[in-house]
């Protein structure tokens, strides 16, 4: 019961323990994930993380941003850019195969695709965004964001 649940932490929950676990005063630990449930007597969870480190949305934002945004090192590693997939849906795109893409990732690897093959894509992220959206007809491309966009202060981050 313990390892499965250990294996569905996601990157970005087992972080935010490592930067809790710092924030509080711990020392290095070779297992955060053991050290936080002896702490807190409860399984890290995304979003109690993300409040208990930070107390506005720009502080949340900003240690989003830190998950999803490539610094210069990790730029030059190839880290955190699109991928093969996102490259290979930016070119679907660009012959026309396909218009709207639907999404739950909030972060800005699709649109930094489709821009590096000439496209600018009409981003809608919240009700507010889709109300003042370019129309459909007059846009190459739609990215629906279902759960919002990182650096919208309504951004709709689930557990």
């Amino acid at each position: 019961n313990y390892l499965e649940k250990r294996r569905s932490l996601d990157h970005y929950t087992m972080e935010l323990v490592k930067h809790w676990g710092i924030a509080t005063g711990a020392s290095n630990q070779d297992d955060w994930v053991s050290w936080y449930v002896a702490q807190t007597d409860e399984q890290p969870n995304y979003s109690k993380l993300l409040e208990r480190l930070a107390a506005t949305q720009t502080e949340r934002r900003a240690i989003i941003q830190g998950f999803l945004e490539p610094n210069e090192q990790e730029a030059e590693d190839g880290l955190k850019l699109p991928t093969r997939a996102h490259r290979a849906i930016a070119n679907m795109v660009k012959t026309g195969h396909i218009r709207v893409i639907a999404t739950t990732n909030f972060d800005r690897l699709m649109e930094n695709a489709l821009r590096d093959v000439g496209i600018e894509p009409t981003v809608v992220s919240s009700a507010d965004s889709f109300a003042g959206a370019e129309p459909l007809t007059h846009s190459t491309c739609y990215i629906l964001k279902i759960h919002g966009d990182y650096k919208d202060a309504r951004i709709l981050n689930p557990c």
